[in-house]
Order: structure tokens, then sequence, then C-alpha cells
């Protein structure tokens, strides 16, 4: 079987996570089936290749002029007459939904977000697939009522999945940690509304004493700079080094998929305070060390940490309970597997 992950950004070398699923996904369908060859690809002409048995698309990652005319063919010429061609299984991973992004940020008057939704619509369209990370996504509803194939595949994580060891911090960051005793952890783009950093800047007036917060790189904390230890620029395994210091882990974005850095930390046993928002509150609610914030208040931020804070149970068990909910990266595949081969 062959299998083409395709996207207008770079699946091989991205950071984000939905770049973190492909990679992921393709390394464990590799180890599922040695008879599955699997392609990154960000290159227009790949499409073209009819020897793909399976080409899966992800998120706002398509072309929306392929896509547009691909739905007008499923429309008119598929429907009158059979075609002999034999051609790839459509798969369409769904992370998130951009409407469901613009009504958590009253973001209406976004023109590049209706666009984004509307290449959205199109690749569930003309998907035989829907693969969704959770089940409360509206793509995925719509996928189901227009007859697709769907299935859920959350977000997976495993010890391994980083592919990286433990490293030291930098001098630097080693230094600015020197006499801090509790800190909790912030990792993400700091300047993009959706992830709600404003929100965490008016909640340090209210952080446990002797709690301090460290945000990596530290974009979007530009104004608090002399409250906030920046981490800078840091390696993959030094990230891991810090969360596996660090008291916790706290998210307050508007809007979110399923984050791949709080499966990653409810993995390690590392406390998380987020938001309730997206996939999040699909998550098992016997996890051990998740806490929701009351509300969106600077306060209810601050309170949750100072509970989370509290949690006498060791890193440890909680890592041993939570590893039992949370799926693997090789759940993921072989539930996407499965699928497909249906």
């Amino acid at each position: 079987m062959r299998w083409l992950q395709w996207a207008t950004y770079d699946l091989a070398g991205g950071l984000g996570g939905v770049e973190m699923h492909a990679r992921c996904l393709a390394r464990e369908l590799a180890k599922l089936d040695s008879g599955i060859e699997t392609v990154l690809s960000a290159d227009s002409s790949a499409l073209d290749d009819l020897s793909w048995d399976v080409i899966h698309t992800h998120g706002t990652g398509t072309l929306l002029g392929r896509e547009f005319l691909y739905a007008l063919k499923k429309l008119v010429i598929s429907n009158l007459i059979a075609s002999r061609r034999p051609r790839p299984l459509r798969v369409h991973g769904v992370h998130g939904t951009t409407l469901g992004r613009m009504a958590a940020c009253r973001e209406w008057t976004w023109p590049g977000g209706y666009l984004a939704a509307f290449k959205e619509f199109l690749a569930v369209f003309n998907a035989d697939v829907v693969l969704a990370d959770h089940a409360g996504l509206y793509l995925y509803r719509l996928a189901r009522a227009l007859g697709r194939r769907t299935a859920v595949i959350s977000n997976g994580w495993d010890a391994y999945s980083d592919g990286c060891g433990a490293e030291s911090l930098p001098d630097a960051l080693e230094g600015n940690l020197r006499g801090v005793d509790r800190f909790w952890v912030y990792y993400g783009r700091g300047s993009d509304y959706v992830k709600g950093v404003d929100r965490l800047i008016r909640a340090l007036d209210f952080f446990p004493p002797g709690v301090r917060l460290v945000a990596s790189p530290g974009e979007g904390f530009e104004s608090v700079r002399s409250r906030v230890i920046h981490t800078g620029r840091v390696t993959p395994g030094q990230l891991k080094t810090l969360s596996g210091r660090a008291s916790g882990l706290v998210l307050t974005s508007r809007y979110e998929g399923l984050p791949l850095v709080v499966l990653e930390a409810l993995g390690m046993g590392l406390p998380v305070v987020a938001t309730p928002v997206g996939g999040l509150v699909t998550l098992p609610g016997d996890l051990m060390g998740m806490y929701f914030t009351g509300s969106h208040a600077p306060q209810d931020i601050a309170q949750a940490i100072k509970l989370a804070q509290e949690d006498i149970s060791s890193r440890d068990e909680r890592a041993r309970h939570n590893r039992k909910l949370i799926c693997s990266w090789r759940d993921v595949a072989l539930g996407a597997l499965n699928t497909v081969r249906s």
C-alpha cells in the first residue's frame, strides 16, 4: 500500500501539532505493516500520481483550486459516468476547525478565515474517509451527514514520540532558574490571540506565592519580561528537561483542537491547567493532574494552579495512570489503517 500524506506546509520538518501528527502516523504505519510505503510531501505534482492507494490531506493544507475542480467532477462527472481509471482513496484529517476558532475569538471580520473554512469544507466533501481528532468537531458531524466513512482518531502520545532524550539547559536559562523552586511552563506562540496569553499575563498578579512562570520561547510576554522567565530558542531535548523540572503546564487558549503539548505533559505525569475549550473537554474525566479553570478570569486561572500545586500524588503515579487512558501513536495508526482498509 502506498500512502501519501500531503499538505501545503512542511509535514516532514514543521514544528506544529499537525506536522507531528503526520510524522508519528507515518512512523507507526510503517511499523504495523512493512508493506506500507508512507511519504510526506508538499509537492503538488505528487497529487497527480495515480499509483497512490491513499492520498491523505490535513486541515487547511489543501489547494483551493484543485479541491474545487475535484468537487465539480465529483458532483457532475462521477454521478453520470463511472470512471474506468483507478483513483487513490481520499482521506482527510480534521484536527480543528477555522470556524470554531473564529467563533471562540470573535474573528467574524477575518476574510482569510472564511477562505480557510471553505477549503476545509471542500476537503471533507471530496474525501472518502474523514479522520477527526474528536467527535465534537462540526466537520466530523458534517462528514457523517454526507455519508463519508468516518472515525475518531485522536492525537497520540508515547515516550518516544519526539525521538529525543533530555538535554542540559542553556547556561543563561539555568542561571535564570537558579533559586526558583517552583515554576509553571507555557509553550507556544504568545503573539497569537487564540492562545490567550493576555489572560495568563493578567493571572500573574494572582499566582501563588513563590511560583514563577517560564515561557518558551517567550514571544508575547515582552511587556512582563521582568516577571516571566524567557527560555529563548531551545531544543526538543531541552524542553523535555524543562518539563521534567516544572511544577506544571498552563494553557489558557481561547480555542484548541487537541493539543499534543497537553497529552505529552499528562503522559509524563506533569499537572496541566487549561481553559475548557475545544478537544480538551473530550479527554477522559479521570485523568490525574488535569485541572480546568472555572472560567477565563485571571483569578480562576491562578486558583487552578494553586489547586494543582496542592496535589500530593507523585508524578510517577500520575504518569502510570494517564498512559492507560491516552491513545498511543500506535493506536492512532491502527485506527487509521483499519478505517482505510474497511
